[in-house]
């Protein structure tokens, strides 16, 4: 009986961690998310190996693995413009539901590069691909399971940020609304105040509601908060810099920008995964 319970377990744990590129659900995907799927399938059955970028071996690590993938279909003309691992922000977006994500998107853990940071793409609905650690090489896996790394708290998912930069590679044009920001300097006067370079989005025409948010990056304490009322967006991505107060902030602090709707919330970024800023 001992024995058939431990083989019963394994059998579960094979089922829940892996499986076959044949018992993949078929999902639908645009002509690159189709390539980026095919690419990151070829390697499956390949090694990990911490720091190796070998695609001719198929032996990477993870985020070596998800860097080639896109490099591969994406600069197929030459260059490096869509090698993430020379990219600094690419603007990592929370998730907290798995509905949230497009087949092709890039997945991270919420760990930083020296610890716990782990990396994948995610095929649809609930399967990722991943060079998962020497144990499990590189392959097909559940997206579902724990992840101590997320700095929100357990959302049941192993990954818990996507990353919009590669979802816009993948779609220029995209269905959905969005929002994100930039910021061109590493800290700011108090007295001068903070400059985003704001980047706005609609799939139609619309005037919709922009609430940009200061938090304290230790406490998540909202210190300051600026609403922008019929702000016009379109189907061609908008750039203009917002001024934020910040008289009477000090220390270390994030930005959070979101997009409404009248009350609908449509869409949010910040910054606090990317790396905080100093007011002084």
């Amino acid at each position: 009986m001992r024995k058939i319970l431990i083989f019963a377990l394994i059998s579960v744990v094979v089922i829940i961690f892996s499986t076959s590129i044949e018992n993949l659900p078929q999902v639908k995907m645009n002509a690159l998310q189709k390539e980026v799927i095919s690419a990151a399938l070829s390697m499956v059955g390949g090694t990990y190996s911490w720091g190796a970028y070998d695609p001719k071996n198929k032996t990477f690590d993870c985020w070596n693995f998800v860097t080639w993938v896109y490099h591969h279909v994406l600069d197929k003309d030459g260059g490096v413009k869509h090698m993430l691992i020379g990219i600094d922000d690419p603007l990592w977006v929370f998730f907290d539901d798995v509905n949230e994500l497009r087949p092709g998107d890039a997945l991270m853990n919420g760990g930083d590069h020296t610890v716990g940071f782990h990396a994948g793409i995610y095929y649809g609905k609930g399967f990722t691909v991943e060079a998962r650690g020497k144990r499990y090489g590189i392959g097909i896996f559940r997206i579902e399971g724990r992840n101590p790394r997320c700095p929100y708290g357990e959302t049941g998912l192993r990954f818990c940020f996507y990353s919009l930069l590669v979802r816009l590679w993948l779609d220029p044009h995209p269905d959905f609304p969005y929002v994100y920001f930039k910021l061109n300097q590493s800290f700011f006067f108090s007295d001068d105040g903070a400059i985003l370079e704001v980047h706005t989005y609609s799939p139609e025409e619309k005037k919709l509601r922009i609430v940009v948010e200061v938090f304290d990056y230790a406490t998540g304490k909202l210190l300051k908060k600026k609403v922008i009322k019929d702000y016009e967006v379109s189907n061609e991505e908008k750039v203009e810099n917002i001024k934020i107060d910040l008289t009477g902030v000090e220390g270390y602090v994030y930005f959070k920008v979101k997009m409404f709707d009248n009350a609908k919330l449509l869409f949010k970024y910040d910054n606090y995964i990317n790396g905080h800023v100093e007011v002084m």
